[in-house]
């Protein structure tokens, strides 16, 4: 069939002197080429902010989708469109008794596979952050960010039985479900100190962060449903083989971090910063890392001597070297 693409978008904004919004929606659609490679996606997304002191600031980020996509069986070698250039062209894919299987190659009829078989999922994101800025003298901000993740997704899968030759035939029909869930929390606090002294130019930042994640998901197949209707495709239709397989995964991590930014002349550039990390992926006697780096920068092109220099051809020449150590948590939770 012919593949197409679409894509719609919708979005509306407005702003008074204290408070701006912005509220957007969309829709999504991929047809593949082959039957069953269909992919839909509808999205919502909404941005508020709001001075509602001189010295306060609230924000929310909200975003939400759903999309479900139709996948095309998989079980064939480098794909359902090789296959079909490889099925030999005298046997019909289909004769007045139904699907037929071919009696000169030990290709399989894809054409079949593609109209038995299913292979469904569907997701659920949303994504949601809401933040407050308090300034309560000049040159400190204080920010509190709080963020949260959920996804759900689910899959069904349905290959019924069918008997075509020898060494193409499935006796027990499979159905599979799977459910599978993430949640996720990040909280994030720092504290920005800007001030100057003559050409002296210092940034301070102090903070700490937490986060925590959750995910679990579980599986369950069995053969032989009584039928191949919709209505009987469930694991408890069917009667034989049944399989669950479940598991899940938890870890958090917080840090205390501190940075500081110098400048002399807007020239002369030095930054320094520490973190220290705990996370609950390593073992109680190794939980918690510092990790130092320090940098220094050279504005070259603000010095006299670089007045030859052509400002509408370059805007920045800088030097700039740095060290630092870094650590790496993303490994197996209970490894």
């Amino acid at each position: 069939r012919q593949g197409r693409v679409q894509s719609h978008n919708l979005s509306f904004s407005e702003g008074t002197e204290r408070t701006s919004y912005m509220i957007s929606g969309g829709y999504y659609e991929e047809r593949g080429i082959v039957e069953k490679s269909d992919y839909n996606r509808l999205n919502f997304r909404a941005n508020i902010d709001s001075r509602m002191k001189s010295w306060l600031n609230v924000g929310t980020r909200l975003s939400m989708s759903h999309a479900t996509r139709n996948v095309v069986p998989a079980d064939y070698y480098n794909g359902i469109i090789n296959v079909a250039q490889k099925l030999d062209p005298i046997t019909p894919v289909k004769d007045e008794t139904g699907f037929v299987s071919s009696p000169y190659t030990d290709v399989k009829n894809p054409v079949a596979a593609l109209d038995r078989d299913t292979n469904e999922s569907n997701a659920f994101t949303f994504m949601g952050n809401t933040f407050l800025d308090v300034t309560p003298i000049e040159g400190l901000t204080l920010r509190s960010s709080l963020s949260l993740e959920l996804r759900r997704s689910n899959g069904h899968i349905y290959n019924p039985a069918y008997n075509m030759a020898t060494d193409e035939r499935q006796d027990l029909s499979v159905v599979e479900k799977a459910n599978s869930l993430y949640n996720g929390w990040l909280w994030d606090n720092t504290a920005t100190y800007r001030f100057n002294i003559e050409e002296h130019g210092f940034t301070v930042l102090a903070g700490y962060t937490a986060e925590q994640n959750y995910s679990e998901w579980i599986t369950g197949r069995k053969q032989n449903t009584p039928g191949d209707d919709r209505e009987l495709q469930y694991l408890d239709a069917a009667t034989e083989g049944e399989q669950v397989f479940n598991s899940g995964v938890e870890n958090a991590m917080y840090s205390y971090l501190g940075r500081l930014n110098y400048t002399y002349s807007d020239r002369y550039l030095l930054t320094a910063s520490v973190r220290r990390d705990g996370s609950s992926v390593f073992g109680p006697g190794n939980r918690f890392g510092t990790f130092p780096s320090v940098s220094v920068g050279w504005r070259m092109l603000n010095e006299n001597f670089m007045d030859f220099v052509n400002r509408d051809i370059f805007t920045e020449i800088k030097l700039r070297t740095g060290w630092g150590q870094v650590g790496n948590a993303r490994i197996g939770a209970y490894g």
